[in-house]
């Protein structure tokens, strides 16, 4: 999928762009705010989730088998991607436990630390 740019004023109507292909984690970010960062994810298939704040997850429907489930976290202090082999009995449950650990000071890895700048107060103008 080609880089795309598009600015969405302030209270303006949500945006929709097509991806033409699967693709993970494709980037989407912002040109004036280095803060105002995600990913999305380009399936072929309605198999994946995103982590409730506790951190848990559920995959609904998938049919039984064998799996290879990928966890991705930006910033882990164990990395940003992990794989484990599940087996999805034919009850429709398996089981993958991820552990990634908090990034190291505290803040993810791609966001800049800005010193303070102080502008000097401008008087009788």
């Amino acid at each position: 999928n080609p880089d795309w740019n598009q600015s969405q004023p302030n209270g303006a109507a949500p945006l929709t762009h097509k991806l033409a292909r699967a693709e993970v984690l494709v980037p989407v970010k912002c040109n004036q705010h280095p803060w105002m960062k995600s990913y999305v994810a380009v399936s072929k298939h309605p198999f994946f989730a995103i982590s409730a704040p506790d951190g848990s997850y559920t995959i609904s429907g998938v049919p039984p088998g064998k799996y290879t489930v990928v966890a991705w976290h930006e910033g882990g202090a164990n990395g940003t991607e992990q794989k484990m082999e599940v087996t999805v009995a034919a009850s429709g449950a398996g089981k993958a436990d991820f552990a990634f650990g908090a990034a190291a000071m505290g803040q993810p890895s791609s966001w800049p630390v800005i010193e303070a700048i102080e502008f000097p107060t401008l008087h009788n103008h």
